[in-house]
């Protein structure tokens, strides 16, 4: 086995790393930040369509699988988790497969290929590693291992789910923030599992012709994975949608709630507003101090009268919201 690292960027660019390793035959060779000018060069090596190469360093989520007459071409998308500021990105591999040889492009580092990689070169990390290294196999080993990624997530939005589902029901504060959390990493991953549906699909088909193994049924049972995924992934997404419209309507009834009872304060206060704002009023009105105070039920008999004629209205404004079961 030879594993060698081809000679890093000096720009102000992220640092590019090259890393190759070759046993029986197989070359894997994997790029991370890698300049226009390697790739280039080792487009040139492999003959690579040039605006395959391109593509590697494309920002568009759009991912590809290309069979060509000597390799196949993958753009293969993948969600990235940012913790600090949890949530969920797209990042992105392209895969030059040939019959001898593994070309993996990739931003940053991906653990997902790094730890991979080494494995592979130790020989440790997969049954019988050493044994069945062929590109093809390789590939099998990196789409499993980024599903294996995929599925702790799915896990992950699952515990989400039921912690969201305690706070949605106890109707004691909005929980819109978190949902919306969660409902972003749903649909970054559901973007992704539903391009790796067809391309799982697509090169499980065609992966015989690259291979001088039969790895189809590996492929397949990626395929099947993928295709479980799919299904937790839109159950979530249908569970979130639900936990969204309660904790909505919940927010409603309580707003509702609360306008309904200042609504009651309001208008029950009206009736001693409009009597308190005849006596407050600079002009002659019965009782007040322009005629006279009324005494005939002692000294407080027109605050007596002016709070009857108050309470009257509200006693039967009470009876007929009742009756009409306004609260």
């Amino acid at each position: 086995m030879i594993s060698s690292t081809m000679p890093a960027n000096q720009n102000n660019q992220p640092t590019s790393t090259a890393r190759k390793q070759e046993y029986h035959g197989t070359t894997w060779i994997d790029l991370e930040n890698p300049s226009r000018e390697t790739l280039a060069e080792l487009a040139e090596s492999y003959k690579l369509h040039p605006l395959q190469v391109e593509e590697c360093f494309s920002k568009d989520q759009l991912p590809q699988i290309e069979v060509e007459d000597e390799y196949v071409f993958l753009l293969i998308y993948f969600p990235k988790y940012i913790s600090n500021e949890n949530r969920t990105v797209a990042a992105h591999v392209g895969i030059f497969l040939g019959k001898d040889y593994l070309i993996t492009v990739h931003e940053e580092q991906t653990p997902v290929i790094t730890d991979l990689f080494y494995a592979y070169e130790q020989g440790i990390g997969h049954k019988d590693a050493h044994l069945k290294k062929s590109p093809a196999f390789i590939l099998h080993g990196i789409i499993a291992a980024l599903l294996v990624d995929i599925s702790s997530m799915v896990h992950a939005i699952t515990k989400d789910l039921d912690a969201i589902e305690v706070k949605v029901f106890d109707n004691e504060g909005s929980d819109a923030y978190a949902i919306g959390q969660l409902r972003q990493k749903i649909m970054k991953l559901r973007r992704i599992m539903y391009s790796l549906k067809d391309m799982s699909s697509e090169l499980a088909s065609s992966i015989h012709a690259f291979s001088g193994e039969n790895l189809v049924r590996q492929y397949s049972t990626n395929t099947k994975r993928v295709n479980k995924l799919w299904e937790a992934i839109e159950e979530s997404r249908e569970t979130v949608e639900i936990y969204k419209d309660a904790d909505s309507t919940t927010n409603t009834e309580k707003t509702n709630s609360i306008l309904a009872v200042l609504t009651l304060l309001f208008t029950l206060t009206i009736p001693a507003t409009v009597f308190g704002t005849f006596y407050g009023m600079n002009v002659p009105v019965p009782g007040g101090i322009q005629t006279g105070p009324w005494t005939f039920f002692g000294p407080y008999t027109t605050l007596i009268i002016i709070v009857v004629f108050s309470l009257l209205p509200i006693y039967f404004m009470m009876r007929y919201f009742r009756k009409k079961k306004w609260f």
